[in-house]
């Protein structure tokens, strides 16, 4: 899990020459329409294509510098309180706090008090399969950068390609929103049997990546369908 080759490398963009094939193509529609009418809505085409291409940049990074903003809306559609801790708010090791997710959103962070008072309190956090989980871990350093594509993380984190299924007591490694291709949703990395395990990675990776990466264990889940 540590990676082969340097993820800020620049690299040609493999989205141009594709862009490039479909200017081509427009270019070719417009010069075989008929008449003005025809011309008018495949030049229109052909505009939208080009500024794509405009907007695509020449050379792209695995790893971009800086965090994604507003990766805070990777929590779930609540109003969330002032000064609620959110999972990946705070760094190190970490005591009587839960959360849920599905679906790479999350919640807040509950004590045990929490969920002892509101028994039925996952129904809150999705119709299907809900995951409670218990944060034990996470790395210190803040997230400082960002993966570009779902693709630049599964070539530097082959582990993240596929999500076991769920077994309880096993310890899910969890990636920063604001470092995850998408700022929407925290990222599925790895599951270990054991907790040692899944904090070395952690560290290890949160070294690697200048991204926060968070242990949890599956505490248990819910099926809200």
């Amino acid at each position: 899990m540590i990676p082969k080759t340097d993820p800020t490398t620049p690299k040609p963009n493999p989205e141009l020459p594709f862009l490039e094939r479909m200017l081509r193509d427009a270019w070719r529609a417009f010069r075989s329409a008929e008449n003005y009418g025809e011309k008018r809505g495949r030049a229109m085409i052909f505009q939208a294509h080009l500024e794509e291409w405009l907007n695509r940049p020449e050379l792209i990074r695995d790893l971009e510098p800086g965090p994604h903003e507003g990766a805070k809306g990777a929590c779930f559609p609540e109003e969330i309180p002032e000064g609620t801790e959110m999972p990946f708010d705070r760094g190190g090791a970490a005591a009587d706090a839960f959360f849920f997710a599905t679906g790479g959103t999350m919640s807040r962070l509950f004590t045990q008090a929490d969920l002892d008072a509101a028994p039925d309190l996952s129904r809150k956090y999705g119709y299907y399969i809900v995951t409670l989980y218990e944060k034990i871990y996470a790395s210190p350093g803040e997230t400082r950068n960002r993966f570009s594509s779902e693709e630049a993380v599964r070539r530097h984190i082959p582990s993240s390609a596929e999500r076991p299924a769920l077994t309880k007591d096993r310890y899910d490694l969890l990636m920063d929103a604001a470092g995850s291709p998408d700022p929407k949703r925290m990222f599925f990395v790895a599951r270990y049997h054991r907790r040692q395990q899944a904090l070395k990675a952690a560290d290890r990776l949160a070294a690697a990546f200048g991204i926060r990466f968070l242990v949890a264990r599956i505490a248990g889940w819910v099926d809200n369908h």
